[in-house]
């Protein structure tokens, strides 16, 4: 299926990766890639905007496997691929048979996932409502708002003052610190 630009109408968006580089990267992530989000890797290498009505950021290729690495996804989720994310609180991955799913970056755990959509195309064809759509706010972009004290350890998410702007490299500590925390305390939490 081709590139709909107007999906990605009002978004922040990188130009499209090599196929050189998107060739280095299915090696660097140890799997192969769906075609359809590797044609988006070559359309657009990473960005963030409204699809439809949520809000996504997407990793650029380059970003894929350090981030992977850095935010422990093997170790926490198995099999999965951390591609982006909602922005607050939960990333958006490829689960081992490619659908997309969206789990919670604490926990990082499967049993908290939830279904997004069945396949890539599928994915982005949910994004295809008509409408505007306002364009991402430059104070935010490349930023992950994190609770600060998370939601399943007690935090208040209408509290202002339980939010901080994290880039994705400040926000990967942060997280396998709560996840380990998160072990401790539920020592029966799924792997």
């Amino acid at each position: 299926m081709p590139i709909d630009p107007a999906l990605f109408r009002g978004w922040h968006r990188l130009p499209g990766a090599s196929s050189e580089l998107l060739a280095r990267v299915a090696l660097e992530v140890g799997r192969p890639l769906p075609s359809e989000y590797l044609r988006l890797l070559g359309y657009m290498n990473g960005g963030e905007g409204f699809l439809g009505e949520a809000y996504v950021r997407l990793y650029s290729a380059e970003q894929l496997a350090p981030l992977n690495r850095a935010y422990g996804v093997q170790e926490w989720i198995p099999g999965h691929l951390l591609i982006g994310s909602n922005g607050g609180g939960e990333a958006i991955a490829l689960a081992p048979d490619d659908r997309v799913v969206e789990v919670p970056f604490i926990p990082m755990d499967a049993r908290y996932s939830r279904l997004r959509a069945p396949d890539w195309d599928s994915f982005l064809a949910a994004g295809s409502l008509p409408g505007e759509r306002p364009e991402p706010s430059p104070a935010y972009i490349g930023k992950e708002i994190h609770e600060i004290q998370p939601l399943i350890f007690g935090g208040d998410p209408c509290d202002p003052a339980n939010k901080a702007a994290l880039s994705p490299e400040e926000h990967a500590p942060v997280v396998v610190w709560w996840n380990r925390r998160f072990r401790e305390v539920a020592p029966n939490a799924a792997v």
